[in-house]
């Protein structure tokens, strides 16, 4: 995980070395319930990416997801900085 700053925000990047995301789901890992075809032999709900999602979104923040086939994936969070 790599925390840095980037402009007016705070960014912290998450990144793995699983199976990835496929292109054409990519567009929908926010949905609650939603599992792509490669994830259906883990564990889980289909429910992390969306509350994360609603989590930073409650925070005036956004969610960047870019993955590749096999390679893996990086989440990134951005946040705005809080003015002092």
């Amino acid at each position: 995980m790599n925390v840095f700053e980037k402009d007016a925000h705070v960014l912290c990047e998450i990144q793995d070395t699983g199976c990835g995301i496929s292109a054409e789901d990519i567009p929908r890992v926010f949905l609650r319930f939603f599992r792509g075809d490669r994830s259906r032999a883990t564990q889980g709900n289909g429910l992390g990416l969306s509350l994360v999602q609603a989590f930073v979104k409650a925070h005036s923040g956004s969610v960047i997801v870019k993955s590749v086939l096999n390679k893996g994936t990086i989440v990134i969070l951005s946040f705005p900085k809080l003015l002092q």
